[in-house]
Parts: C-alpha cells; sequence; structure tokens
C-alpha cells in the first residue's frame, strides 16, 4: 500500500473524534466531514479506498450514525472493490486481518440496509 495503513486508520479516527470532542461536532457531522477530509483516499478505488470507506462505516456503525443512499452506495463500491483488488499481496497479515474484518461489518451492515423485508 503507498501510504501506511495504519497510519492512514490512525488519521481517519483521530479526525473523526478531533472533530467530535474539540469542534463538539454530532457523530454525523463529524462522519460527514471526515468523508469530505479523506475524499483522495475514498475516490481512489484502490486498497486505501476499501480502508477509508469501511473504517468510516465501522465508526458510523459503532455510534448509531444513520446511513444515507450515498453511504450504501460507498459500502457497495468497497465490496466490488475488496472482490477485485487483490490486497493480500499488498498488505502484511495484521493489515489484512484488520481490514478483512472491516469487510465483513460492511457487508453485514450492506445486506441489512439493503434487504426487503
Amino acid at each position: 500500500m503507498s501510504d501506511n495503513f495504519f497510519e492512514l486508520q490512525y488519521l481517519i479516527t483521530d479526525s473523526f473524534y478531533f472533530e467530535v470532542t474539540v469542534h463538539e461536532h454530532t457523530y454525523e457531522q463529524s462522519a460527514g466531514i471526515c468523508y469530505q477530509s479523506f475524499y483522495e483516499y475514498i475516490s481512489a478505488d484502490n486498497i486505501s479506498s476499501i480502508l477509508s470507506i469501511s473504517l468510516l462505516t465501522q465508526l458510523m456503525m459503532r455510534h448509531n450514525v444513520a446511513f444515507t443512499e450515498l453511504d450504501i452506495t460507498n459500502m457497495k463500491r468497497v465490496l466490488d472493490l475488496s472482490d477485485k483488488i487483490n490486497y493480500q499481496d499488498s498488505l502484511d497479515e495484521h493489515e489484512v486481518e484488520y481490514l478483512e474484518e472491516y469487510l465483513e461489518l460492511v457487508k453485514n451492515k450492506y445486506k441489512e440496509l439493503t434487504s426487503k423485508d
């Protein structure tokens, strides 16, 4: 991965909570700000995109943030990317474990949000 996996993970997580604690934004607002701040990574269609969107999805789930249609579209994009990109060869085993855990959360949330009852 061109950018350090754990560095990007830290930056996103730190930014998310910084917006909540320092700027007193809601978790919803913080998620939106992070989507804007990390748009370059989110839109790159590579491992950084998978990590960024998966991590933001996980943070949103942790804090019961409502998901928008754009969030659902991004989840689908990440799931498709994870099938196309051989990220296992580009990451070490610990990074793969984290990413696959995030992807499983995204997959389950995507199914929950798109299933027709």
